[in-house]
């Protein structure tokens, strides 16, 4: 059964011009890109996006981080999504990340990593709001 999931490609990847990359990477391992959306996210967005997963203050520079610039909002599907993609992600330290995952080929450091993913915990309450997000 097909299960979507959420990546959002960060913004120095995107200012990097990095983005078609991950989604090239992210087609050749059988995702389809449902939608996609170049936006600028809002403090309250951030704020959404931060609120379950990062704490005391790394928040603040998550939040701060994510509105430097245009991120990428992808909603994909495929069978074993959320699986598959925690693995092609790769960890979120990219000196930790396993060769060849996104992060170890595009990431900087823990924050600027390229990628966020929705961890299995809240993916299905993140993908509804950024399906809204991004129409």
């Amino acid at each position: 059964m097909k299960q979507k999931v959420l990546m959002i490609i960060k913004p120095d990847t995107v200012m990097r011009g990095l983005n078609e990359d991950v989604k090239k990477i992210l087609e050749e391992k059988g995702f389809e890109i449902r939608k996609s959306a170049l936006r600028q996210l809002t403090e309250e967005q951030c704020l959404y996006l931060q609120s379950e997963h990062v704490v005391g203050k790394d928040h603040e520079t998550c939040a701060d981080y994510m509105q430097t610039g245009p991120c990428e909002i992808l909603i994909l599907t495929k069978d074993n999504a959320l699986r598959d993609i925690i693995n092609l992600a790769g960890n979120a330290d990219p000196k930790k990340a396993e060769n060849g995952t996104i992060r170890s080929r595009f990431g900087i450091d823990g924050i600027h990593n390229s990628v966020y993913i929705s961890p299995k915990e809240t993916v299905r309450k993140e993908v509804s709001y950024f399906e809204k997000v991004i129409g």
